[in-house]
């Protein structure tokens, strides 16, 4: 995966820190790390989400076993 954001900079003839990167993994616990060991995080659930998955839960063990209900 890669993102492109033109933001209208231009681009240095050396790059300011050489020998670094910056990886992202959407399956694992921390959102991205620098190869500083910098950890940056982020929540990957909405508030509204989490309301909403909490009701479908509460929904679901309330129901008879063998039984789906459509949404």
């Amino acid at each position: 995966m890669s993102f492109l954001v033109d933001d209208g900079a231009k681009t240095p003839e050396r790059h300011a820190m050489p020998d670094t990167a910056v990886g992202i993994d959407r399956g694992v616990n921390i959102a991205a790390t620098t190869s500083e060991g910098h950890f940056h995080d982020r929540a990957f659930i909405t508030g509204g989400e989490a309301v909403r998955y909490r009701r479908l839960q509460q929904r679901l063990a309330r129901g008879k076993r063998g039984q789906c209900e459509p949404a």
